[in-house]
């Protein structure tokens, strides 16, 4: 099964590749695999939706993630573990758009 999902960028963290207001794609199906350098969009329990990198996988299903702008994000060490389930997808493509507001914002 594979998964499509549109976000909009909010915030600096991702910048300067991915900035407030872009539209993101995130793709994801049963066999994809994920790893350092990819950029995800995943759904954290108290931060809720975020656009990272993946730094390193750190165990069993679990990944270190970071924003690219250290400057303006949230430190991996306060985010901490993300796991495997917590991942709704890797970005596939992105672009710049003004329009309507699609599925729903993630913080950058």
């Amino acid at each position: 099964m594979l998964k499509l999902q549109i976000f909009r960028v909010s915030g600096r963290s991702m910048h300067p590749r991915y900035r407030d207001d872009d539209y993101v794609l995130a793709l994801r199906h049963r066999w994809q695999s994920f790893g350092p350098g990819d950029v995800v969009v995943l759904e954290h329990p108290q931060l809720g939706r975020l656009l990272k990198r993946i730094v390193r996988c750190t165990g069993a299903g679990e990944f270190e993630v970071a924003g690219d702008n250290v400057a303006e994000s949230t430190a991996a060490g306060v985010i901490g573990p993300v796991s495997l389930s917590a991942i709704i997808g890797r970005v596939g493509c992105w672009g710049q758009s003004r329009s309507s507001d699609p599925e729903g914002r993630i913080g950058a």
